[in-house]
């Protein structure tokens, strides 16, 4: 709290609590420069087969602060396209992501900061324990990097435009997705019947 006052910034902390041999929370908070908790993210989608649960998971929040709404999402919630939309549907602009990542995915892990960003119009900031972060503005253009597959550590700034969340993906969902997927499959199936009738 006395950094935030400090530096007159927001933070956003991410955290973990262990209990016996499992990680029972996985949470992100968000600090305002007055030192006051803004709320708790528990993060949407834990790590499953690493023992990790999240009781806190389920809400969304999106805080209103003098720069902007900001939201939280916790590293594997990249992977998945619902967690950034319900955080655009209720008015994010930017998205911050703590995040510890392995080694092994360091250098491909902050790519589904691009995707999150440009489907729903929205800039993201990830700061990784140790591996990658990165400063993306809403149309997926990465404003700053840091990747080191060794390790490394790393102080990213860059002037961020804020979202709108106005993508067609915020109001219409999954559904464009699915209807170009079943199209593909379409297209698949069709291509070696037609062939066949050809011949």
């Amino acid at each position: 709290m006395a950094l935030a006052r400090e530096s007159g910034a927001y933070l956003v902390v991410g955290y973990v609590v262990v209990i016996g041999e499992r990680l029972f929370r996985n949470e992100a908070t968000v600090i305002s420069p007055a030192g006051e908790f803004l709320g708790v993210y528990g993060k949407d989608h834990p790590v499953i087969f690493a023992g990790e649960t999240s009781p806190t998971r389920g809400t969304y929040p999106v805080y209103s602060t003098a720069i902007g709404h900001l939201a939280t999402l916790i590293c594997y919630d990249l992977d998945f396209t619902d967690t950034a939309r319900k955080m655009a549907r209720q008015g994010a602009q930017m998205v911050a992501v703590p995040s510890q990542d392995w080694a092994t995915i360091a250098d491909k892990h902050y790519t589904h900061l691009v995707f999150r960003a440009v489907e729903n119009r929205l800039s993201m900031v990830k700061a990784d324990g140790g591996f990658d972060s990165a400063i993306l503005d809403p149309w997926g253009r990465v404003l700053k990097l840091a990747s080191f597959p060794q390790g490394g550590e790393a102080t990213l700034v860059a002037d961020v435009p804020l979202g709108r969340a106005d993508a067609p993906v915020v109001r219409l969902g999954d559904w464009v997705g699915w209807l170009g997927l079943l199209g593909l499959v379409g297209f698949a199936v069709a291509d070696p019947i037609s062939r066949r009738k050809g011949k």
